[in-house]
C-alpha cells in the first residue's frame, strides 16, 4: 500500500502525526501514529500543514521538563487555515484570518499540537499571512 493510499484510508476525524508519547524518551522513540484531529480553542486556529521545519528547539525539548503527552513537535509551520476558534475579546489582531488563508507561524513550546502532523493548532495572534505569490 502506498503512502497516499494510507493517508486516504483514515477514518473521519483522524490524522497522521509524529508523536512523542512517553517521558524519558529520545528522538528515536517518536512514532508515526493515527491521532484525533485537534480542535482549536478560544483564540486558536487550526492549520492544514503544508510545510514544517525541524527547529533545533524541537529536538532539544526532549531534555526539558514535563510536557503534556502525547505531544506533536514542530514549531515552525506553514499551511492553510482550516478552522478558527472563538475570538478572544481582549486581543486586538493585526491580521483578521479566514478559512482558506495561507499562513506561517512559530508555535508555542508547550503546545502539544505542533506541525509534524497533518493539522496543527496555534494562537491566532501568532499567524502571519503568506502572500499568494510565495510558495510554501
Amino acid at each position: 500500500m502506498s503512502r497516499a493510499q494510507t493517508l486516504e484510508t483514515l477514518p473521519p476525524g483522524k490524522m497522521w502525526a509524529i508523536v512523542w508519547d512517553k517521558e524519558q524518551s529520545e528522538i528515536k522513540d517518536l512514532k508515526l501514529k493515527q491521532v484525533d484531529i485537534p480542535e482549536p480553542g478560544i483564540g486558536e486556529v487550526r492549520v492544514r500543514v503544508a510545510a514544517a521545519s525541524l527547529n533545533p528547539i524541537d529536538y532539544k525539548l526532549f531534555g526539558w521538563g514535563p510536557r503534556p503527552l502525547p505531544h506533536v513537535l514542530g514549531l515552525d509551520v506553514a499551511g492553510v487555515v482550516d478552522k478558527i476558534g472563538a475570538q478572544k475579546p481582549d486581543v486586538q489582531l493585526k491580521h483578521l484570518l479566514h478559512v482558506g488563508d495561507r499562513v506561517h507561524f512559530m508555535g508555542a513550546i508547550a503546545n502539544p499540537h505542533g506541525g509534524f502532523a497533518q493539522y496543527a493548532i496555534a494562537a491566532q495572534h501568532m499567524m502571519i499571512p503568506i502572500p499568494q505569490d510565495v510558495d510554501f
